[in-house]
């Protein structure tokens, strides 16, 4: 990412990795769970059902999180503030 923006002219004032660790995990399998309830019940209810299911395992991944030691390899996102340097 880095070389990709000083090789197009920016410069990197921030970057972070964001959603680091066990969060990454809980994500995703909370993102299987909302797309196979959206096909079973497509309907109003289909967001209740989805926190019904969901919670729990947001609980058990946030409190994993906070007890398992932070590792950065795996991550969700990057944010980035950069700069177009002015060229002439």
């Amino acid at each position: 990412m880095k070389s990709v923006l000083t090789n197009s002219s920016f410069e990197i004032i921030y970057q972070r990795k964001s959603g680091a660790g066990i969060v990454v995990i809980v994500q995703l399998i909370n993102a299987h769970i909302f797309s196979l309830i959206n096909k079973l019940i497509p309907s109003k209810y289909c967001f209740l059902v989805t926190n019904i299911f969901t919670f729990p395992i947001n609980l058990l991944g946030y409190t994993f999180n906070f007890l398992l030691p932070q590792n950065d390899n795996l991550y969700l996102d990057n944010i980035v503030l950069s700069k177009k340097i002015k060229s002439i």
